[in-house]
C-alpha cells in the first residue's frame, strides 16, 4: 500500500506520514482536527484526506472559508499525486507518495518485461 507524506514547515518535524490504513484524517485549526495547523486563514476542520475506492489519496474541502488549492487550482476535492503543492490558509503542504516495491511473484504478465526470444544459432544446418 501506498504511503503519504505530507511535507511543511509547520509540522514538529516538518512531515507527517500517513498510511490508508489511518485515514480520513482531518486538517484545521481547531483542536479538534487530526492535524492541527496553527494558521488563522484556516477554517476550524478545513479539509479531510482520505483513500478512495481505488487505494488512492484524495484531498476534500470542507466548505472552507479560504477554499483548498491544489498546484495552484482551486478544489473541492482532488486525488493527490507526488509532487502536488497544497496551499490551505497560508499554509503550503508538499505531497511526496512513496509506492512499494512490488516483487515479480506480485505482478501480472502486463506488468512483466518481455525478453526477447534467442536468435536461432543454427544458421539454418
Amino acid at each position: 500500500m501506498p504511503i503519504l507524506k505530507l511535507k511543511s514547515a509547520v509540522f514538529e518535524d516538518g512531515c507527517i506520514v500517513l498510511r490508508p490504513e489511518q485515514l480520513p484524517v482531518s486538517l484545521g485549526r481547531s483542536p479538534r482536527a487530526d492535524i492541527v495547523i496553527q494558521d488563522r486563514l484556516m477554517s476550524r476542520i478545513h479539509a479531510e484526506i482520505r483513500i478512495t475506492g481505488q487505494g488512492k489519496f484524495e484531498l476534500v474541502d470542507n466548505d472552507s472559508t479560504n477554499l483548498s488549492i491544489v498546484n495552484q487550482i482551486e478544489v473541492r476535492s482532488a486525488v493527490l499525486g507526488h509532487g502536488d503543492r497544497i496551499l490551505l490558509g497560508e499554509t503550503e503542504v508538499h505531497v511526496e507518495i512513496e509506492e512499494p516495491l512490488i516483487g515479480m511473484h506480485e505482478r501480472t504478465t502486463r506488468e512483466i518485461s518481455i525478453c526477447p526470444a534467442p536468435e536461432d544459432s543454427s544458421n539454418g544446418r
